[in-house]
């Protein structure tokens, strides 16, 4: 609630193993909201939400972290803590009575080499980069091997190349059966990376479906309130505001 305004209003969408589905919408839509409503940290005053056929509600923390990872907008850390224990932390829903185990160490490692990070292990958090520390956040979300992977605009303090490195790994994931729920503010990366996407506007759903039906200059028009036209290059659809 926004004051006595819901901040969402009759949304139904579903996010599917596998698929890559992002939302977006302008500042204040209620993207970072529904990603919140997800991890549980707000409850829906009507409706549920469910995963994998169980009441978000009724689950423990611990059962919702071995179903759900989140990769956060941003972290600054304050604890020099290395990047190897960053993301071993991604297997606490899996500790037993918080011991690390062989399987725990050598899922660590994977994530590690799936992000590119091997190299990383010993180095402090602190001292990474901003896109190195988002592919820190996607490996210990590599290493919770949850069932479905929240991220909200994990690109927007990125410069082309991370986001494009960031977002590979995140595709990739999804081969691998992982469902995927991202707040994006660039609907040419959603173009070029998601499976399905939900257009949000004041709260309610404006469209949803296939990228290249849904990004279409009309609804981006009225998503945005400026004018936005679609054009192709190579065959892909890009999307540009009308000069």
């Amino acid at each position: 609630m926004r004051g006595r305004k819901p901040v969402l209003q009759d949304v139904d969408l579903t996010v599917n193993r596998g698929q890559f589905c992002a939302i977006l919408g302008p500042n204040g839509a209620g993207k970072t909201t529904l990603l919140r409503a997800f991890l549980g940290f707000i409850c829906p005053s009507a409706g549920q939400i469910s995963i994998d056929g169980h009441n978000l509600s009724q689950l423990s923390r611990r059962e919702l972290a071995r179903l759900l990872a989140l990769v956060p907008q941003e972290h600054r850390g304050v604890f020099p803590y290395t990047v190897r224990e960053m993301v071993l932390m991604g297997r606490n829903p899996h500790l037993d009575h918080g011991k690390c185990r062989e399987s725990d160490a050598l899922a660590v490692e994977r994530a590690l080499v799936q992000v590119g990070l091997e190299g990383f292990a010993q180095r402090s958090y602190l001292h990474l980069s901003g896109g190195e520390k988002q592919l820190v956040f996607i490996a210990r979300a590599l290493a919770q091997e949850a069932m479905y992977l929240l991220l909200d605009e994990p690109t927007s303090h990125l410069d082309y190349r991370n986001q494009q490195q960031v977002l590979s790994v995140i595709k990739g994931m999804t081969r691998q059966g992982t469902g995927v729920l991202v707040a994006l503010h660039d609907p040419n990366l959603a173009l070029q990376y998601a499976d399905h996407s939900i257009l949000l506007k004041g709260g309610r759903v404006l469209a949803a479906g296939p990228p290249e039906k849904v990004l279409s200059a009309e609804n981006l028009s009225e998503l945005y309130g400026l004018e936005i036209r679609v054009s192709s290059a190579g065959g892909r659809p890009f999307v540009v505001p009308s000069a």
